[in-house]
């Protein structure tokens, strides 16, 4: 009988390419699997991998070094190129004694605000000479690429010097020697702080990729109070309500907006809320419209679309 062909981990990640995919999955019982626009499914042609096939295609990529520390950690985080194609990084892990592996694809190409679909509010945190933003959401939501995004147009526009730490925490320390004083790490936090960004990336309603859904937090003056007196429950209000003048806005009044621009269904948008009566509201109410430039709709009708879903105006 005869042995069935030999699969290279280039094939694979050059398969995922030619899908637009993000993540490829290489564990043993099932055939490779790809993430294409957040859904995970197998690859057509081929057959599920042998243990000794994923304990090949993950150490086809390793350095002796790198094989050593996975041996004595039973996992590795780490990154690579493939020329001509992208950058990716990868994380080899031992899965009921057998090795899996997950590779992420990194373009070399960074994408652009508008390709991106980034609010404006989110330029003007690149202008700010120091401070805290941070950029937050689940696995998979694209924050690596706001982030690059970010970077690159600091990079462009500003004579800096750039450092990236991007290191996971490894340790958690209680009090020792040292004490952390609640209220004075609310004072700083209240004083260094520029922004908060928590997204995730949504099915379009066309089947065609992936929508942006962000909640911004800018801190004006009464939300570094409410932070300094620890009323961070009365947070959410001020964002409500923040949207035209500051860039604010909530995660409800991202999905509306999407909606409103028919860019995600109803149903996707309910699925994403954790507040699906304020959602549903602010849906009917044509409310969370927001084009950058602080101009929202009066609550009322909903807006009339173009075929390109633009809004052309409301009644």
């Amino acid at each position: 009988m005869e042995n069935p062909p030999q699969i290279s981990l280039s094939e694979l990640l050059h398969r995922l390419s030619e899908l637009g995919g993000s993540d490829l999955h290489v564990t043993t019982g099932t055939p490779p699997l790809v993430r294409v626009h957040g859904e995970i499914r197998p690859l057509d042609g081929y057959r599920p991998l042998t243990a000794s096939e994923t304990k090949q295609l993950a150490y086809s990529v390793l350095t002796d070094a790198q094989k050593h520390r996975f041996e004595e950690n039973l996992e590795l985080d780490f990154s690579f190129g493939v020329k001509g194609l992208s950058r990716f990084r990868a994380n080899i892990f031992n899965q009921r004694g057998a090795v899996g592996a997950v590779f992420r694809a990194i373009p070399y190409e960074i994408r652009s605000f508008d390709e991106l679909g980034l609010p404006p509010v989110v330029k003007d945190l690149c202008n700010k000479p120091r401070g805290l933003v941070l950029v937050t959401g689940p696995t998979g939501s694209g924050k690596s690429t706001t982030l690059a995004a970010v970077i690159d147009k600091i990079n462009k526009e500003r004579h800096e010097h750039i450092l990236t730490i991007e290191d996971p925490i490894e340790f958690l320390h209680n009090h020792k020697s040292c004490t952390m004083q609640q209220a004075q790490v609310r004072a700083q936090l209240s004083l260094t702080l520029e922004g908060i960004l928590c997204q995730s990336l949504l099915p379009k309603a066309d089947g065609r990729g992936r929508a942006l859904a962000m909640e911004i937090l800018i801190p004006n003056s009464a939300i570094r109070n409410l932070i300094r007196e620890d009323k961070v429950h009365q947070i959410y209000s001020m964002m409500q309500t923040g949207q035209d003048i500051h860039g604010m806005q909530t995660f409800n009044q991202s999905l509306a907006t999407l909606f409103h621009k028919r860019q995600i269904t109803r149903e996707t948008a309910m699925q994403r809320t954790s507040n699906v009566n304020e959602l549903r509201d602010l849906i009917d109410r044509g409310a969370g419209i927001n084009n950058g430039n602080g101009a929202q709709p009066r609550p009322g009708a909903p807006p009339a679309y173009n075929q390109t879903g633009r809004v052309l105006s409301r009644k």
